[in-house]
């Protein structure tokens, strides 16, 4: 999120309503953090003066640039400043993605992390905890969650391949093997293919969660919907005939 400093001139009587006017620029731009701590770096800071005089001391704010208000049009010309970093700040987010990407990120599962997932979804299985159902079930002492083992795909595709703004469709997922507290998972997401729409893409993106030494726990394929908005996608390179 963009962050926009404001800060007030003192010692004056303003000749306009400019606390009412702060406000609904405030309102009118959700997607900026406004902030008032004059310590803090901002790329444009706002100081909002009472009257032309500008008594406003702005010389020593920590800014890239420094607008100064003094009479209710300069408001105006502010929204069509603002408007403009809005638009290059989502610009700078949008994702490059090419069919043939990876992502791969490592964790170790801990009975912590089970037991919180247990009471985040409310799952009382006793299988995943030490318990006499886990030491006479199957394999003889707790399980993960399989579906928290392949919560690392989906934080992948969320995080890093596509990224942020991605929205999943569909899924597709396969438990292999069990995965244990102790035991070290490797996650990978592949770019497989997509479909282009007008405003967004369609991706689909193979997942693997991989055990320490090489056994396959979880194989999965996803649908995700990719906006234009964050995403632009490119074809895998052209294969050079032999």
């Amino acid at each position: 999120m963009i962050s926009v400093g404001i800060k007030y001139c003192g010692g004056c009587n303003p000749r306009y309503d400019r606390s009412r006017m702060v406000t609904e620029l405030i309102k009118e731009f959700p997607g900026i953090s406004f902030i008032y701590d004059t310590s803090v770096y901002c790329p444009l800071w706002i100081t909002v003066n009472g009257c032309p005089v500008a008594c406003g001391a702005d010389t020593e704010l920590p800014a890239k640039e420094v607008v100064r208000l003094t009479q209710p049009k300069d408001f105006f010309q502010l929204r069509t400043r603002l408007q403009a970093l809005c638009t290059d700040a989502s610009s700078s987010r949008i994702q490059h993605c090419s069919v043939g990407d990876t992502a791969t990120l490592q964790k170790t599962f801990t009975f912590s992390d089970t037991a919180a997932f247990s009471r985040l979804t409310g799952d009382t299985n006793e299988i995943h905890i030490p318990s006499a159902v886990a030491s006479q079930g199957l394999f003889h002492r707790p399980i993960v969650q399989g579906i928290l083992v392949s919560s690392l795909l989906s934080a992948l595709m969320g995080a890093r391949l596509p990224g942020s703004g991605t929205i999943l469709l569909e899924e597709h997922v396969e438990y292999l093997r069990p995965v244990f507290p102790g035991d070290t998972v490797t996650a990978e997401i592949c770019f497989r293919e997509y479909t282009e729409h007008k405003n967004f893409y369609t991706g689909t993106f193979t997942g693997t969660c991989t055990l320490k030494g090489g056994s396959l726990a979880v194989s999965a394929t996803y649908r995700q919907m990719m906006s234009k908005h964050f995403f632009t996608v490119r074809p895998n390179p052209p294969q050079q005939e032999m």
